[in-house]
C-alpha cells in the first residue's frame, strides 16, 4: 500500500507542469528518504536506499527527516537495530558505515547516532569505561546539531553506568540533565518529554522505585496510544518490569503472547531477551519451573553470540537460582560466568544508590530539594544552583524555604553543619 501510494505521488510530482526541476528533485528525494525507511531497521537496505539521493539531489532532505527524533523516542539506539542474534558486529559495522551519508543528506539529523549504537553495544557487554567515552562522543556530535533525542540517551547509558558504579551524585545528575534537555526543543517537546518519562521509567524499575515511574507508562492502554509503533516494544518492556516488580506475574503471562508478536515483527532481539527473562521469572513465581528454564534458555540462546550480558544483570537477583538450576550446554558456561561476575559490581552499585536515597527520605527532603540543599549548604549562590540543576533561580528560592521548615533551621551555616 505504502509503494502504490509512492508510486502515485511521484507521478503526480512528475506531471506537475508548475514545480521547477530543482523543486521537483527535492521531493522526489524525499519520496526516497521515505522508501529507504520502509527497509526500517535493516541498515544495509537502508543505505542502499539512502545513496540513491546523493544521485536525485544535491540539497539535503529535511520535510520527513526534521518531523521526528533519529531513536523515536527510544533510549535505546540498539534495541531498534539489532534484528539478528550474531550479527550484531556486522549491524554495528554497517550502521557506522552508513552514518556519513546519512548525515550528508539529512543536514545532521540523528548525529551522533552511531556513537551512540556502539556505547550501547559496550554498555550491554560490561565495557562501561568504553561506553562512557562513546557517550561523551555522542553527546559532542549531537551538540553540534542540536539532536536533542541523542543527548538523552547518551545521558540514559551515562545514568545507567553510575548506578552500576554506586554513584549517587553522578546518577542524580544525569537523570537532572534528561530532564533539563527534553525541555530545550519546543518544537518537540512533547516527543522528548516522553523520552524522558521513558529513560526515568527504566531507571526507577531498576532501583525498584516503580512507585515514581510515570502514570501513562503503568498503563497498557495509555502506552498504545502514546507511544509510536517503534518504539512500542522498549515501552512494553518497562511496562513488564513494573509488573514483574509488583508481582503482577498473571498479568504479565496474559501479555506475552502478544508483546513477543511485536517483538518478532521488527525482529527486535534486545526487546525478546527481556521478555523471555520476565517470562522465565513470572513462570517461576508460578509454579511452572519447567516453562521458567525453557524460557530462561531462550534468553541466553539469543544474548549469548553477542555477549548480550545487562538484561541478565538487571535481574539477576530473580533469575540467579533458575540460571544455577538450568541445564545448559558447554559454550553457555562462560556467558553465565560473566553475567555472575558483573551482577556482583551491579548489585553492589544498585544497594549504594538505594541507601543514598532511604538517608534523603530521613531528612523528609525529596531528591530535588537535597540537591539544593547540599549545593547551598556548600555556600553556592541561588543562580549557581539553578544554573547547575537547570532550573528557575525563583525554584531555588522556594525550595530553600521549604528545606529549611522541614529541617528546623534558619541559615545556610546550619545547612552545612546539617549535612556534616
Amino acid at each position: 500500500m505504502v509503494e502504490t501510494l509512492l508510486t502515485d505521488i511521484t507521478s503526480d510530482i512528475c506531471k506537475d507542469s508548475v514545480l521547477s526541476d530543482n523543486k521537483k528533485n527535492s521531493y522526489m528525494a524525499e519520496i526516497q528518504f521515505i522508501k529507504a525507511f520502509t527497509e526500517y531497521n535493516d541498515f544495509g537496505k537502508m543505505r542502499e536506499g539512502f545513496n540513491i539521493i546523493l544521485s536525485i539531489s544535491k540539497s539535503p532532505v529535511n520535510i520527513i527527516a526534521d518531523g521526528f527524533p533519529f531513536n523515536y523516542e527510544c533510549p535505546s539506539i540498539m534495541m531498534l537495530y539489532h534484528r539478528k542474534s550474531g550479527a550484531l558486529d556486522k549491524e554495528l559495522e554497517t550502521l557506522e558505515q552508513c552514518a556519513p551519508d546519512y548525515y550528508r543528506i539529512t543536514n545532521g539529523h540523528g548525529k551522533g547516532f552511531e556513537a551512540l549504537m556502539r556505547a550501547d553495544v559496550l554498555y550491554n557487554r560490561g565495557d562501561l569505561d568504553g561506553a562512557e567515552i562513546l557517550c561523551q562522543k555522542a553527546i559532542y556530535m549531537a551538540d553540534s546539531r542540536n539532536q536533542y533525542a541523542i543527548y538523552i540517551a547518551a545521558y540514559y547509558i551515562l545514568a545507567n553506568i553510575a548506578l552500576y558504579r554506586g554513584f549517587n551524585d553522578q546518577y542524580k545528575e544525569n537523570m537532572h540533565k534528561i530532564e533539563a534537555v527534553a525541555r530545550r526543543d519546543t518544537r518537540k517537546s512533547k516527543s522528548l518529554e516522553k523520552l524522558s518519562d521513558i529513560c526515568h521509567a527504566c531507571m526507577y524499575s531498576d532501583i525498584e522505585q516503580q512507585d515514581k515511574i510515570a502514570a501513562w507508562i503503568k498503563d497498557q492502554k495509555k502506552i498504545e496510544d502514546s507511544v509510536n509503533f517503534f518504539s512500542l516494544s522498549f515501552v512494553n518492556i518497562v511496562f513488564g518490569k513494573y509488573l514483574i516488580l509488583n508481582r503482577e506475574y498473571h498479568h504479565f503471562l496474559g501479555i506475552s503472547g502478544q508483546l513477543l508478536g511485536l517483538n518478532n515483527l521488527f525482529s527486535y532481539i534486545l526487546p525478546q531477551i527481556y521478555t523471555y527473562i520476565y517470562l522465565a521469572i513470572a513462570n517461576k513465581e508460578t509454579g511452572e519451573t519447567i516453562k521458567a528454564h525453557k524460557f530462561l534458555k531462550e534468553a541466553i540462546k539469543l544474548a549469548e553470540p553477542d555477549r548480550i550480558y545487562m538484561p541478565f544483570v538487571h535481574n539477576y537477583s530473580s533469575i540467579s537460582e533458575l540460571m544455577a538450576e538450568t541445564v545448559v550446554g558447554h559454550d553457555n558456561q562462560g556467558f553465565i560466568r560473566n553475567v555472575i561476575k558483573i551482577s556482583k559490581g551491579y548489585e553492589k552499585g544498585v544497594k549504594s544508590i538505594k541507601k543514598a536515597g532511604h538517608a534523603l527520605a530521613d531528612y523528609g527532603l525529596t531528591v530535588r530539594e537535597s540537591d539544593v540543599a547540599k549545593l547551598a549548604a556548600q555556600r553556592f549562590s541561588n543562580k549557581e544552583i539553578a544554573e547547575q540543576l537547570f532550573i528557575a533561580e525563583s525554584t531555588v528560592k522556594s525550595n530553600m524555604k521549604v528545606i529549611f521548615n522541614k529541617l528546623q533551621i534558619n541559615s545556610r551555616a546550619e545547612l552545612k553543619n546539617f549535612f556534616e
